[in-house]
C-alpha cells in the first residue's frame, strides 16, 4: 500500500508539471508568472517529499548531519535490504532528476531579462545531470539510506565519484605543478640577481 502511494505522488508530481505546462500557452502573462512561482516552490518540496518517502520505504535510519563522514561500518547499521530497492532508489532519482531540470527551465522562464545563459540552460545539461548524481547520492547518505540499498543507482554514483576525484587530482596536481615552476623561477632571478 505503501509502495503504491509512493509511485502515485511520483507520477502525480510529474503529471501536474505536464499539465500545467500543457496550458500554458492559453494563458495570459499574468498567469503564467504565477505558475511558474508556484513551480518554484512546488518542485523542490516534490522531490523533498519524494527523498523522504524513499527513505521510509527502504528504512528508517537516522538522518545524519551534513558534515558527518559515513564509513563502511556505519552504513551497515543504517536502514533495511528490500527486493524493490534495485529499481526504486533509481526510479526516485529519476524523478528527481526530471523535477530539478523542469526546475531550471521555470526559473529560466521566469528571469525578468533572459539572457543566452538563463534561455540556453539545456546546454549545461551535462555538468546538471553529473552534479545531480552526487547530490542526489549525498541526499541518500545524509538521510541514513544505506549503499546496498541504492540498487541500479550505485554503479553510475560510484563511477562519476570516482572520475570527479580523478578530475579534482588533476586540477590539484597541475596547480601544484604550476605553484612549482613560478617559486622555481623566483628562486633563480633572486640567485642571478644575487650573483650579479
Amino acid at each position: 500500500m505503501q509502495e503504491n502511494i509512493y509511485t502515485c505522488f511520483r507520477v502525480f508530481s510529474l503529471f501536474a508539471i505536464f499539465i500545467l505546462d500543457a496550458s500554458k500557452p492559453f494563458m495570459n502573462p499574468l498567469v503564467t508568472s504565477i505558475a511558474n512561482a508556484a513551480l518554484i516552490v512546488f518542485i523542490p518540496s516534490s522531490v523533498g517529499v519524494s527523498l523522504w518517502l524513499h527513505r521510509t520505504m527502504l528504512g528508517r535510519g537516522p538522518i545524519l548531519p551534513l558534515a558527518f563522514s559515513v564509513t563502511n561500518g556505519t552504513r551497515a547499521v543504517f536502514g533495511r535490504n528490500t527486493e524493490g530497492g534495485q529499481l526504486r532508489t533509481l526510479l526516485t532519482f529519476v524523478h528527481a532528476w526530471l523535477m530539478l531540470s523542469r526546475f531550471l527551465g521555470a526559473i529560466s522562464e521566469s528571469s525578468s531579462n533572459p539572457s543566452p545563459a538563463t534561455s540556453q540552460w539545456a546546454s549545461v545539461g551535462l555538468t546538471f545531470t553529473l552534479l545531480s548524481v552526487i547530490v542526489f547520492g549525498r541526499c541518500l547518505l545524509v538521510l541514513g539510506i544505506r549503499e546496498e540499498n541504492w540498487g541500479y543507482f550505485l554503479p553510475p554514483y560510484l563511477m562519476i565519484l570516482f572520475c570527479l576525484k580523478i578530475g579534482i587530482y588533476i586540477v590539484q596536481t597541475v596547480f601544484d605543478m604550476l605553484k612549482a615552476g613560478q617559486v622555481a623561477v623566483e628562486t633563480f632571478r633572486s640567485q642571478r640577481e644575487n650573483a650579479g
